[in-house]
């Protein structure tokens, strides 16, 4: 992912579709009620496909028809023009719908949801999101003022709609006339068995989460069976940052930190040390949790975005750096 500036990461995402068959063509299956349309703006990351949604009347807004189920997240990126709000709803059961303001990049008030999100992303762009279980019948998208009132007048930019099965907006999967799927994101790399020590060492990652969602994402090293595993959990719905490792199916080291410290949807570098009598977790050149167990040699030979299987709990985030050490670092080289 090179988005954001700086240097690219990983992101692995699970596989997601999405629902809305034209995510930036506003003037083709949208229907448009009291609302000029322009085309050819600059939107996000230097793109200039996006619109500008000039309202003519009250009540200003397009609407498309979708037909899904179950849970899930619709989401739009928007701008301020001469106004400065918008509110989003997709129809089902409770109408799960939200104003935002796009000055500041708030949420204004919501009904009908399970979760809200704003997302900055730059340039006074804004990613707006809603979460809902219901039976979808359509997906709206009104000008709104900052305080949470529909315009009858004035304009703000939009580009990019999305609605998906989820808790959570994953990147933007576009679409041209029907719906698309985007695959489940999948590393692999093998022949490394020779390169991990089974029994000292430091799995290393710099990741962040995507997402408070309902699942938890790992990173483990194993000899292919959940009895000896080195591994980093991140419970981002509990919001946690976890640390576990089992010896012949027992666990000789484990803990876990809190959001307090170190909020999971922020970048952080965890080293996870094993070593008999030696074990450490580090986390942003702090070491936070220590333990002094036994540990025999585990057979380590696979390293996994998953858990010990490489199939559940499959990691979904973003990973800038994935280092494996074969000797148990110093306290030094750590920081």
């Amino acid at each position: 992912d090179y988005t954001g500036g700086g240097c690219p990461h990983i992101l692995a995402e699970p596989q997601r579709t999405n629902q809305i068959t034209q995510n930036n063509q506003f003037d083709t299956t949208w229907v448009a009620s009291n609302l000029g349309l322009t085309s050819g703006q600059n939107g996000i990351y230097n793109t200039t496909d996006a619109w500008l949604f000039n309202a003519t009347n009250s009540l200003a807004n397009v609407t498309i028809s979708v037909s899904t189920s179950g849970e899930n997240t619709y989401s739009v990126y928007a701008k301020a023009g001469t106004e400065d709000g918008i509110f989003i709803r997709f129809s089902g059961g409770s109408n799960p719908r939200a104003f935002f303001n796009l000055t500041n990049g708030t949420l204004i008030s919501e009904s009908g949801t399970t979760n809200t999100n704003v997302e900055n992303i730059g340039n006074g762009w804004y990613r707006c999101s809603i979460t809902g279980s219901e039976t979808i019948t359509d997906a709206r998208i009104y000008v709104a003022d900052s305080s949470g009132n529909f315009a009858s007048s004035g304009n703000i930019y939009i580009q990019y709609s999305q609605l998906e099965n989820g808790s959570y907006p994953t990147s933007i999967i576009p679409t041209s006339g029907s719906t698309v799927t985007r695959n489940q994101d999948i590393f692999t790399r093998d022949g490394i068995g020779s390169l991990i020590n089974s029994t000292e060492g430091v799995l290393f990652v710099e990741m962040a989460a995507t997402s408070f969602s309902s699942n938890f994402d790992v990173i483990t090293l194993s000899d292919g069976t959940n009895n000896n595993i080195v591994g980093v959990f991140y419970y981002a719905n509990t919001k946690l940052i976890n640390v576990n490792i089992k010896d012949g199916g027992v666990s000789v080291f484990s803990g876990s930190v809190s959001e307090i410290t170190y909020p999971p949807l922020d970048f952080h570098k965890i080293a996870v040390k094993y070593k008999t009598g030696d074990f450490a977790l580090w986390i942003d050149g702090t070491e936070v949790l220590t333990g002094s167990g036994v540990m025999t040699n585990l057979g380590l030979s696979n390293l996994h975005l998953a858990d010990w299987d490489g199939t559940s709990n499959n990691f979904f985030g973003k990973v800038k750096q994935l280092q494996v050490y074969d000797t148990a670092l110093t306290d030094e080289q750590l920081l």
